[in-house]
């Protein structure tokens, strides 16, 4: 059996690891994510939100989304796109896979970590 930050699937190998952030905070979190995966057996594809969608899809059975929030608690620039298309779709790409988030956030906003919290209740 094979755990993938929290989800466990006798198959899975590969994974969607894609991250967001103003700073590329989110990106060098999920750089060791890559790594530490590698070294596990796993296979993970990591993209950039500010990839073009054409480059990765929501397409295999499991994601890890590695996002930042920025200012008040809104997506960074990279991650809006994607925002605005989860907000306004019903029954989007995201509700026939497992997948977690990992918010990355400063505590001194009110907002912390809104972006993990948001997408979270979005597909609740």
């Amino acid at each position: 059996s094979i755990s993938v930050m929290g989800v466990t699937n006798n198959k899975v190998k590969r994974f969607l690891l894609v991250c967001g952030s103003q700073t590329r905070q989110a990106k060098s979190i999920a750089e060791i994510i890559e790594e530490k995966s590698v070294k596990a057996g796993l296979s993970p594809d990591l993209h950039c939100f500010s990839e073009s969608e054409k480059r990765f899809q929501f397409e295999k059975h499991v994601a890890v989304i590695v996002v930042s929030t920025t200012g008040e608690g809104e997506p960074p620039d990279t991650v809006v796109k994607f925002w605005r298309k989860l907000r306004r779709t019903s029954g989007t790409s995201l509700d026939h896979f497992q997948y977690t988030v990992l918010g990355l956030g400063d505590s001194n906003y009110a907002n912390f970590c809104n972006m993990e919290q948001e997408v979270t209740r979005t597909r609740s």
